[in-house]
């Protein structure tokens, strides 16, 4: 049996299965928490992201390493354009038909951009490039607010949990291959 592009992406009905389950949950504060996690995932919010880390990382270094702050600015360019390019050469656009998969709305509508989420790339490459300096409590705050914010973008509808998890694969291991670099062209390195 041979895996298509396609097949791989809708890892067999689950991808679309846990998109409708996640937008299928309404209560007032769930539908709050996902607008505001879901905006705050979107990566036109780098400059504030960026400054804030960069300050955190001189005035709290304890919380913020200056190397994990630097990591994290200098990985937003290449995670953006991977994200972008992945996308464009993968090719797996999604125009959903609610109807076909329960949901009210409108009859066809086009969400997000395909694999990898772009706006997940951007929350796991903050807490990837932001989390191995910091202390424990630091550490599991920046992977939760990951985490969460990658779960509303799926349930305010903008991305399926395959666009998401292609973003958070991306970010680490761009996070981590700039942690390396750094390492080895940073202070002491000859």
């Amino acid at each position: 049996m041979e895996l298509s592009a396609q097949q791989f992406y809708h890892w067999f009905g689950f991808n679309r299965a846990l998109f409708r389950w996640l937008a299928e949950i309404h209560f007032s504060a769930w539908d709050s928490a996902v607008g505001i996690l879901s905006a705050a995932a979107d990566p036109v919010h780098f400059p504030w992201y960026v400054g804030g880390s960069l300050l955190a990382a001189y005035l709290l270094p304890r919380l913020v390493a200056p190397g994990d702050a630097i990591t994290f600015a200098i990985g937003f360019a290449p995670s953006m354009l991977a994200a972008t390019y992945i996308r464009n050469i993968v090719g797996l656009p999604r125009t959903v038909d609610w109807a076909d998969i329960g949901l009210q709305g409108a009859a066809v509508a086009r969400i997000g951009d395909g694999v990898p989420s772009a706006a997940a790339a951007f929350v796991f490459l903050f807490a990837a490039s932001l989390a191995p300096g910091a202390p424990p409590p630091v550490r599991i705050a920046l992977w939760l607010f990951a985490v969460l914010a990658g779960t509303a973008r799926v349930a305010a509808g903008m991305a399926f949990p395959a666009d998401i998890a292609g973003g958070a694969v991306l970010a680490v291991l761009i996070a981590s291959i700039l942690r390396v670099l750094l390492r080895l062209t940073g202070p002491g390195a000859a």
